[in-house]
């Protein structure tokens, strides 16, 4: 029979304490690393008609960021062309100079419209986003009439807090905040 003696008892206790500290580190680093678990709030949208006539804003949410040429850009004269927004804050100017648009089609089974808004000028219109994914995109289609005037993409890896349209007589302005994550 072997004795054991009271060096040999505490060094097994002090193995057993380095593994369970040994884990506990490893179990907060894995949690931290994980990164963001999902979007935390809703996304404030902003859209205002700082023209001298009435627009229309469609407020688009796209489940993903729009890439390989998704969002479709519809002439009067029956050309199509295609525009991939990705990350960050994208605007597209559609402009006499690019042609007659009637219409943005984005991708049907991922999009849906939030509100459709037509302001005078000099109004403006809040709402909140609130079944939003972290990753998904924002965006907003202008109208002056049955003419679309601009196309506003915002989109983040992380919480998007954020999206703000003005409409000006010379085209719009945007901006937005994103927290976490690259753009």
């Amino acid at each position: 029979m072997k004795t054991v003696t009271k060096t040999e008892v505490n060094k097994g206790r002090n193995m057993r304490l380095l593994s369970l500290l040994c884990l506990g580190v490893l179990v907060v680093l894995a949690g931290c690393s994980l990164g963001p678990t999902g979007q935390e709030g809703p996304v404030t949208v902003v859209v205002n008609n700082s023209a001298n006539t009435s627009h229309t804003f469609e407020v688009w949410v796209v489940e993903g960021e729009l890439i390989n040429k998704e969002v479709r850009i519809r002439k009067k004269d029956g050309t199509v062309d295609r525009a991939s927004p990705g990350p960050g804050l994208s605007t597209y100017k559609l402009d006499d100079d690019y042609g007659f648009v009637t219409s943005i089609e984005l991708p049907s089974n991922r999009s849906r419209l939030h509100n459709r808004y037509t302001l005078d000028p000099g109004n403006l219109n809040r709402s909140s986003i609130e079944k939003f994914e972290t990753g998904s995109t924002v965006v907003v289609v202008i109208y002056d009439g049955d003419r679309v005037r601009e196309l506003v993409a915002a989109h983040c890896d992380g919480d998007l807090v954020f999206v703000e349209v003005t409409m000006f007589e010379y085209g719009s302005g945007s901006a937005y905040n994103c927290e976490g994550g690259l753009f």
